[in-house]
């Protein structure tokens, strides 16, 4: 894990790194929430 966390992290500085990360959970938060109010009216 560390090997391929270095391999993004050596390409990206850290903020851009963590801005992305942030952007990717937001997002499968946003997807996850979705789907739960979609399920709810199924």
């Amino acid at each position: 894990m560390d090997i391929e966390l270095n391999k993004y992290t050596s390409t990206y500085d850290q903020s851009t790194f963590s801005n992305a990360t942030n952007a990717m959970l937001e997002c499968g938060e946003q997807i996850f929430n979705q789907k739960v109010i979609n399920s709810r009216f199924i």
